[in-house]
């Protein structure tokens, strides 16, 4: 016998590279593992600090927060968390990676199957052999009912129509066939719960690459700091107030602000916890607050480079002393001043209660260096004059604008439907057929295949109890 030979164009297809590419992406369990990263990727966002906005602008920047913020914190674990960016875990090449896989996976899922969508939607055929019926889990015969097939008949249209099945009839060679489906449109459950998933990633980009979020923007009393974002907005806070429980703990604390579009004020208000203040889509949260430095910085001339406060919302850790920590970078030079307060965790030896650390560092974040502030007192460092005026302390706000806030809802919605109706309203048939034995005599075999769901096998013995009910009433009749 010769042997068979194949179409060699159907065998190309078979087996063309992009066709063993595209294979693994229709698979469910794929797009779970490539959730299971991102849920990863997203723990790692939460529990490791990322890196703040202001910082991630240069190099220089992101270093000199990696060698003065996370260093301090992570030890040797710092480079190897930098390498794989997990201190900027949301614009990593491997999240990003990560999420473009799943949105082609989703794609080719749901395409893929959108083809069987169409048979799932027709109506249930009532004709089918006895071997269909001794087949599947859910099934049953009565072989010896005393009733004629009309009467039969009329108790199987009764029970179907009671729990809402679409009831379709024939009858050929003398044996009367049903079926009944119900929840037929319930498979569209599924193509809603991929559309949501694929809205849900869709949400998450646009908020990633359109949006923002500066989760520890810092401002002092009585100063204007740019939102920035291109946003063109700034904010002033004119006062703090906290207020304490007697143990101490924080009862309350808020921010009064001016929101400045261009130098014009556009709103006010006061923000506090769960309390946000919102503009043209940018939300303001008040999340936490800390000590910050007044500070007056003057050039050769005497012109005034910077007078305000210096928040110091970081901590520099240096032999098991924590000191809080901010930085300024004076504008006009390339000078970047690092300043730090006097522990927080015992009697400072190298700082005093007066007294502030100041680090000078120059072009390239080198740096030029280190001095010590004296309350009240004026100290000439590199042709520059600083003085420190007083503590004080500084407003901690989250600041974001969400664009992709309407997708995440929209998805949102659409998950909870679609798996509402799979898992509550599976699409349900079920088939009878009636062999006629002989004028009195009849033979009824039952079979029910349900889609994946809750309450199948609740349900096929409703329906049979009911339906023996209803036969052994029309017997006694």
């Amino acid at each position: 016998m010769a042997d068979k030979i194949n179409d060699p164009g159907e065998t190309g297809l078979k087996d063309s590279i992009v066709v063993k590419l595209i294979r693994p992406f229709r698979s469910i369990r794929f797009a779970f593992i490539l959730i299971l990263i991102l849920a990863s990727f997203s723990l790692i966002g939460a529990i490791l600090p990322q890196v703040p906005a202001e910082f991630t602008s240069s190099p220089a920047g992101y270093s000199w927060w990696l060698n003065n913020v996370a260093y301090n914190r992570f030890g040797f674990w710092t480079d190897l968390f930098g390498f794989f960016g997990f201190f900027k875990v949301f614009h990593s090449f491997w999240f990003i990676t990560v999420v473009v896989l799943l949105l082609f996976n989703i794609a080719v899922c749901t395409v893929s199957r959108f083809s069987r969508l169409k048979g799932k939607l027709l109506s249930t055929d009532p004709l089918k052999s006895q071997d269909f019926y001794r087949q599947g889990r859910y099934k049953t015969e009565n072989p010896e009912i005393r009733l004629p097939q009309k009467k039969i008949s009329s108790a199987i249209e009764k029970i179907l129509r009671l729990y809402k099945y679409n009831l379709h009839k024939k009858e050929k060679d003398g044996i009367i066939y049903f079926s009944g489906d119900k929840h037929r449109y319930s498979v569209f459950g599924t193509y809603a719960v991929h559309l949501s998933l694929f809205l849900f990633v869709a949400g998450f980009l646009l908020t990633t690459y359109l949006g923002f979020q500066d989760t520890s923007f810092v401002i002092a009393e009585n100063t204007v700091r740019e939102v920035g974002h291109n946003t063109k907005l700034s904010l002033y806070l004119e006062s703090f107030t906290d207020q304490y429980w007697e143990d101490g703990t924080p009862k309350d604390y808020s921010s009064k602000v001016a929101v400045l579009e261009n130098g014009r004020e556009v709103k006010n208000g006061i923000i506090r916890v769960n309390h946000p203040l919102y503009y043209r889509g940018i939300r303001f949260h008040q999340a936490f607050f800390g000590p910050a430095v007044r500070m007056k910085v003057s050039g050769p001339d005497g012109n005034i480079i910077f007078e305000g406060s210096v928040p110091l919302p970081e901590f520099r850790i240096t032999n098991t002393y924590q000191r809080p920590q901010g930085g300024l970078k004076l504008d006009g030079t390339e000078y970047f001043v690092a300043v730090l307060e006097n522990a927080v965790n015992g009697e400072d030896p190298s700082i005093g209660n007066d007294e502030v650390g100041l680090e000078l560092y120059g072009k390239d974040m080198a740096p030029i260096t280190w001095a010590k502030l004296v309350k009240g007192r004026t100290q000439e460092i590199e042709d520059m004059k600083f003085t420190f005026i007083d503590k004080a302390d500084y407003s901690g706000l989250q600041i974001s604008r969400d664009p992709g806030i309407t997708f995440i809802w929209i998805a949102s919605f659409l998950f909870i439907v679609g798996l509402g109706a799979v898992f509550y309203f599976p699409r349900r048939q079920v088939w009878m057929a009636i062999y006629p034995v002989s004028t009195v005599w009849s033979e009824l075999l039952i079979r029910m295949i349900p889609m994946k769901g809750l309450g199948s096998e609740t349900e096929f013995e409703k329906i049979t109890t009911e339906l023996g009910k209803e036969l052994n009433s029309n017997k006694e009749n």
